[in-house]
This record gives structure tokens, sequence and C-alpha cells, in this order.
């Protein structure tokens, strides 16, 4: 008995300490082609003045659980969060947001978006797609310490526009970092057939 408590003991500033588990690189990610440039006199509320983009990064239909919908990466250089965004129709308009962030669940500490690998920041454009794809949008995020472990996003983070909405964007509420890293298997990219 005093051996499983000396165990015990011992153990305890382990599981106390939990670190962040960094990765070496970041997200393998195919980025969009900008198929027609936002106008001069660009109007968010416009869609003929908004940006176009082709050939994103799709993904299998998400479970369709929040945490599932999301991966993360950590490096010491950067954070990148991916998120799958259902779309449902061939032009698909969303915007993004300087103000989306990732809340150290322990600390209250928050780090902004600094930008979205492929895509504008802080502005609105269409999604040219197929109908019903599953895309992944990748936000990079200042590095989190090592003492980070469980997160919250908040702000505003990619969204549809023009009254549509996704299912697949809730906020990540109180979820672990190992969580997440663990569903990096789920964006990986696949090819988008159409059948007539």
């Amino acid at each position: 008995m005093r051996q499983i408590l000396l165990l015990l003991l011992l153990a305890a500033p382990l599981y106390c300490h939990a670190q962040l588990r960094y990765d070496e690189t970041g997200p393998v990610f195919c980025p969009p082609t900008l198929e027609r440039a936002k106008s001069q006199d660009y109007d968010p509320s416009n869609k003929a003045t908004v940006s176009v983009w082709c050939n994103q990064h799709s993904v299998a239909t998400p479970k369709a659980r929040p945490s599932k919908c999301y991966a993360i990466w950590c490096t010491k250089d950067a954070t990148y969060l991916a998120t799958i965004f259902g779309t449902d129709s061939t032009t698909e308009p969303l915007t993004t947001s300087r103000e989306h962030y990732i809340e150290d669940c322990d600390t209250g500490e928050k780090y902004y978006i600094k930008h979205y690998i492929g895509y504008p920041t802080g502005e609105s454009f269409l999604l040219r797609t197929l109908g019903e794809e599953h895309v992944m949008i990748v936000g990079v995020y200042p590095p989190l310490p090592p003492t980070c472990t469980t997160i919250s996003t908040g702000g505003a983070g990619p969204k549809a526009i023009y009254g549509k909405s996704s299912k697949y964007t809730s906020p990540i509420d109180h979820v672990s970092i190992t969580t997440l890293q663990n569903n990096q298997p789920l964006m990986k990219r696949v090819e988008v057939v159409v059948v007539y």
C-alpha cells in the first residue's frame, strides 16, 4: 500500500504540470486559387465587388460534433487552427474577421489571428465550389505557451454572410489541445467528384 501511495505522490506533479506537445510543422494545406480579385469599389454587402476563390482544400464530411470540425497544429513559431466550413451552393459567401482569437482557458490570455492562409483576412469573399463541399480554412495565430492545454475561441471566426449559416463553425469551448491535435488526420485533402 505504501508503494502505491508513493507512486501516486511522485506522479501527481507530472499530471498537474501537463505540457503542450509541439508539432514539428504546420498543416499540409492546398491554398485556393484567386479567380477574381475584389473590385476597387469593394463593398462587402455587394457580391459583385468581392473576390472569388476556387480550388479549395476539400475534406471528408465531418461528424456533427463541433470538436471534430477543428484541428490544431502548435509549432514553436505559430499556431494553426483549421476550421471545416460546409458549403451548400456553388458560390458560397464567407467573411473573415481580424477579431478572432484563441483563448488559453487556464490563464485567459487571448491570441488574436494574424491571417488566414490563402484567403483574405478581415473581408468578405465568395468560394466557388461544386456544391455541397466541406472546405478547410486555416487561421494563423501566435504560438501558444507550453503550459496551454485547453482552449476556447472567441470573436468572429470564418462565417457565412448574406443570411446563410453553417453548423460547422460553432466556437470551440474548453476543448483540449490534445483532442484538436488528434483531429489532424480529418483535415486530409479529398478529391471532390461530380456525378451527373
